[in-house]
């Protein structure tokens, strides 16, 4: 049976117990300890800070590893004119091969 993981983090959180994963390498070791065969994943400064570095750095540490796949996260509307549009988001997550995208009303509001 394959195993995919839909909700991965990689990187330090203000919430970091010292055994979460905040490397690529310590998510794939975990993974390959639990039998999880693809993950899709987020940066966690994406999610804690601001999505804009967070989803730029996801891409460059897991553009290498064909099990994982990149995630992205989005500021509420309220926000907007801090990132690009939706409509020009989703662009360039088909163009960088991101298929999720993840908001964080709580963490942004």
């Amino acid at each position: 049976m394959n195993l995919f993981d839909c909700v991965c983090t990689v990187g330090r959180t203000l919430k970091s117990t010292g055994t979460d994963p905040c490397t690529v390498q310590d998510l794939m070791d975990d993974m390959d300890r639990v039998g999880v065969s693809e993950a899709l994943v987020l940066d966690a400064l994406s999610c804690e800070h601001h999505p804009t570095p967070g989803n730029e750095r996801i891409l460059k540490n897991v553009g290498d590893h064909a099990r994982l796949h990149p995630a992205w996260s989005f500021l509420p509307h309220a926000m907007e004119d801090e990132q690009a549009a939706p409509e020009e988001l989703i662009q360039g997550m088909q163009r960088k091969g991101v298929g999720a995208l993840f908001l964080f009303p709580r963490q942004y509001g």
